[in-house]
């Protein structure tokens, strides 16, 4: 019963600590130029693509050799690869450092 109370407390430390990172991380597609749009709204930029892109439902993704950030007008953010800082977006989502 101890080792069950152990693991868990652990687990959720791990994500209390790690879990916000986690999910501004943004995955971009290696070696690719451009973006994709899923059919469900989900937006995905290449590593290799300079500027950003905001789908129709208003997910946005930026390209790893982007310089800036893009806030769209559900306020996802989105920071490029060559962006130095972080930004926060209306709703409080953050993307950067």
């Amino acid at each position: 019963m101890r080792t069950h109370l152990i693991q868990a407390f652990l687990g959720i430390a791990f994500w209390i600590l790690v879990g916000p990172g986690l999910t501004r991380a943004q995955w971009r597609i290696p070696e690719y130029a451009s973006y994709v749009e899923l059919s469900d709204g989900a937006v995905f930029c290449g590593d290799q693509y300079g500027s950003y892109h905001e789908g129709r439902t208003g997910k946005v993704c930026a390209g790893g050799q982007y310089g800036s950030y893009h806030e769209s007008s559900t306020g996802e953010v989105a920071c490029g690869g060559e962006y130095g800082s972080y930004h926060e977006g209306c709703t409080g989502k953050v993307c950067g450092l």
